[in-house]
């Protein structure tokens, strides 16, 4: 795919509901991406609150139909999503960059990014996808969220979003294209991203609190910890990282 139409609006509840309810009404007729000054109510993982003040920060979606995709490639979709974003802010010079599984991404051991990715399902394929991406840009204050930062506190530079999201798009061209998921090497970078992997650290899943080490993803996108001389895999909706 070579181009993406583009909606750029001063502000919504989310981006990505809109995409949703732009392709429930079948008004989409291609990739689209819609960037927003301002998301009033932006989500992440597990429906938790993105808090954006107006024009600091990144905050777009983008919908695309997709061709050739099974259902199962989803993890894959997820993977290449977070390459993309680390590349790309790797560009920019952001040191010390990885993946805290499953799609947040971390400069300095701090949240920088993130990706929420919801899929359309017909029995086995995929058929759209809708990617939110949020990037803490201009932001200095986060407050409530020490682990938060973003390209001005680690540069110290005030940046023109215009810019930075023209660099986003031109990233985003031929993402979708099923070559990309079909990289031998993305499990494997991803894996080589992964914050804290092979460390010890402390989870919650299912309310109970344990520790573990993260040893990689599985296909599917399981989390892959040992816990108590075991391997197990956890997945996104039981388990939370403490860090």
């Amino acid at each position: 795919m070579n181009h993406f139409k583009l909606i750029k609006i001063d502000a919504t509840p989310s981006t990505s509901s809109l995409l949703r309810e732009m392709h429930a009404q079948k008004l989409l007729s291609g990739p689209t991406i819609v960037w927003a000054k301002h998301q009033t109510q932006g989500r992440g993982q597990r429906d938790r609150a993105w808090i954006s003040p107006p024009g600091e920060n990144i905050t777009l979606s983008v919908y695309s139909p997709l061709e050739g995709f099974r259902a199962q490639d989803a993890a894959r979709l997820n993977m290449a999503a977070s390459m993309l974003l680390i590349d790309w802010l790797a560009a920019l010079d952001l040191p010390d960059l990885c993946v805290k599984w499953p799609n947040d991404i971390l400069s300095g051991g701090k949240k920088i990014a993130g990706i929420l990715i919801e899929n359309f399902i017909s029995g086995d394929s995929l058929r759209a996808t809708v990617m939110g991406l949020g990037i803490n840009v201009n932001q200095t204050a986060f407050e409530s969220l020490p682990q938060a930062q973003s390209l001005q506190l680690i540069t110290g530079q005030v940046y023109d979003l215009e810019p930075l999201v023209a660099q986003l798009i031109e990233r985003l061209v031929g993402f979708f294209d099923a070559a990309v998921f079909e990289d031998p090497q993305l499990h494997a970078r991803y894996e080589s991203r992964l914050f804290r992997k092979g460390e010890r650290s402390a989870f919650i899943y299912d309310g109970q609190q344990f520790e573990g080490e993260l040893q990689g993803v599985s296909a599917d996108g399981g989390c892959l910890i040992v816990r108590e001389g075991q391997l197990v895999k956890y997945d996104t909706v039981l388990l939370k990282w403490l860090y």
